[in-house]
């Protein structure tokens, strides 16, 4: 594994655009994704749309 630190120095969404921007995109992104599933017949879009719904939103309370 890598030492504890590693990857401090390098970029990441929080330190480019800040917490508040970050989860702002993150939450457009997600929902322009979900948006896009209606090109899918209705199993297929059903069927990801649970699971992105979840993997998207498993941090929200």
């Amino acid at each position: 594994g890598k030492t504890t630190n590693n990857d401090s120095n390098k970029n990441s969404f929080v330190k480019l655009l800040g917490l508040d921007e970050s989860i702002n995109q993150a939450n457009i992104l997600s929902n322009k994704c979900l948006e896009d599933l209606e090109q899918f017949d209705e199993k297929l879009k059903n069927n990801l749309y649970h699971l992105l719904k979840e993997y998207f939103f498993r941090h929200k309370i």
